[in-house]
């Protein structure tokens, strides 16, 4: 019994880990491309502004 219960807590440990290694992924892919926009924007308005 404690041996079954051991292996349902291993694979809902190892699922829990694998969705939130998947969650950080696509935060950190997000703020990088949400960065790279925000950083693009500013050196479009400074070249705008001061040409």
């Amino acid at each position: 019994m404690a041996e079954s219960f051991r292996a349902q807590f291993f694979l809902i440990k190892h699922a829990l880990l694998v969705e939130f290694c998947w969650i950080v992924s696509i935060l950190a892919s997000s703020w990088f491309l949400l960065s790279i926009s925000y950083f693009g924007l500013i050196s479009f308005l400074k070249a705008y502004c001061f040409k």
